[in-house]
């Protein structure tokens, strides 16, 4: 393996070439061939060739020569003078054939006889590496704002204000840049959750894990998460069964990286509107009205609070045959959302009200939700209470009672006099 000593900030390999970087050649010599070469995907015994562009970026005609490298193990075409105008490339075709299972280093040395830089020598390396685990992680949104974290770094994600007894996600991807598989495991505290918890990505892949969090009190969490990384094969995909033994004798490879999470979990607070007469609407399917029907609402259709978590929803009497809607608004002070479930408390007869949404919806943050709820009364003379019952994840209930008695119609009553010479004429003999 080649030597390099370091001269100020510069190194100078055993030849005397300065070992200089990419801006520092171009600046010095006007010629551009990259950072060198890397061989990171190899095997015992192979043959691997890679291309070295050497391009004059200069103004003025450049002519070199390259020796070859001190070790045998990187090989080169016969070294002849290379002449290139300005913006001209050279191609030259390096092969690295290694023997044994280690990392390899070496340079190959350019003497520049005419150009901006004639009389001087630079030397370009040329390396080959064992397999490497490397995986980062990133946030869904690192595209747009998240953050990122490589090995020994951190990212972090904020769960922003939820609501108690709910689970929210937010997702965050693992990428395996390395040549080695990686098992990657999670180590996290509840009530935060990685799923899944155990993945094994294999070599330029990525998986994505979502972060649960479950808040089961209101409570400010800050809390880390780490991911535990070990290499779980060291040969790369498509080597020789040979190469492979070989590769699983090296030392298995170790990792960490740590999510940051921040969340802060809050009760919704929710209350009830209930309507007056004023608020009620009536679709009537029968054209005939009663003297006691009063109207869909009347004095007696006003929403009476029960008190507590009770409201009572009270349709007063309603012609059977007719469809009388009320409006019941939900309002969520709180600055989560709130899930809501509802359910009847009474299940003994055939249903007379109907609530929408009828089964699940949500209270929006600092906002309403209204629940329509529709009375159709089916027999004459039946007086209707039924409960409903609201419901959060959280346990939190509202309870509304929803009362109304199917009126019947009226018999017609004639105001006209009896046609007295009608009679007499029917009944004369």
């Amino acid at each position: 393996m080649a030597a390099a000593a370091a001269v100020g900030s510069t190194q100078v390999v055993a030849s005397g070439a300065l070992l200089l970087s990419r801006e520092e050649r171009i600046k010095m010599f006007g010629l551009d061939c990259g950072d060198g070469l890397t061989w990171k995907k190899w095997e015992p015994g192979s043959d691997n060739a890679k291309p070295l562009i050497i391009k004059n970026v200069s103004t003025a005609v450049v002519k070199l020569r390259y020796q070859l490298p001190p070790t045998k193990y990187f090989f080169l075409e016969f070294p002849e003078l290379i002449t290139l105008s300005p913006g001209v490339y050279k191609t030259i075709n390096v092969n690295f054939r290694p023997i044994a299972l280690r990392e390899y280093t070496d340079h190959i040395t350019f003497t520049v006889e005419s150009g901006d830089g004639a009389g001087g020598a630079f030397a370009v390396p040329v390396r080959a590496l064992l397999p490497t685990l490397g995986v980062t992680i990133a946030t869904a949104g690192a595209g747009s704002g998240g953050s990122t974290g490589e090995a020994g770094q951190r990212t972090a994600i904020d769960f922003g204000v939820c609501a108690v007894a709910e689970q929210f996600t937010q997702s965050v991807v693992l990428t395996n840049s390395g040549e080695l598989s990686a098992r990657c495991e999670w180590t996290i505290s509840a009530p935060f959750t990685a799923i899944p918890s155990v993945v094994t990505i294999e070599s330029g892949k990525s998986v994505r894990c979502d972060i649960v969090f479950a808040p089961t009190h209101a409570s400010s969490l800050e809390a880390k998460a780490v991911v535990n990384i070990i290499s779980v094969s060291s040969s790369h995909p498509g080597a020789s069964a040979a190469s492979s033994s070989l590769f699983s004798q090296l030392p298995a490879h170790n990792q960490t990286l740590a999510l940051d999470m921040t969340a802060v979990s809050k009760y919704p607070h929710l209350t009830v509107q209930v309507p007056t007469s004023a608020q009620s609407t009536a679709t009537a399917n029968a054209t005939a009205a009663t003297g006691s029907s009063g109207g869909a609402g009347g004095a007696g259709g006003a929403g009476v609070a029960e008190g507590g978590t009770g409201y009572r929803v009270d349709f007063g009497p309603v012609l059977v045959g007719r469809k009388t809607e009320k409006v019941v608004t939900l309002h969520n002070h709180s600055a989560v959302h709130a899930t809501i479930k509802l359910r009847a408390l009474q299940s003994d007869h055939a249903p007379v009200f109907f609530l929408t949404p009828a089964h699940t919806a949500v209270v929006p943050a600092n906002g309403s939700l209204a629940i329509t709820v529709l009375y159709t009364p089916v027999s004459t003379g039946t007086y209707t209470s039924d409960q409903f019952e609201f419901v959060t994840p959280s346990g939190h209930s509202i309870t509304i009672t929803c009362a109304g008695l199917a009126a019947g119609t009226s018999p017609l009553r004639s105001t006209l006099p009896l046609a007295c010479s009608y009679l007499t004429t029917t009944c004369a003999v």
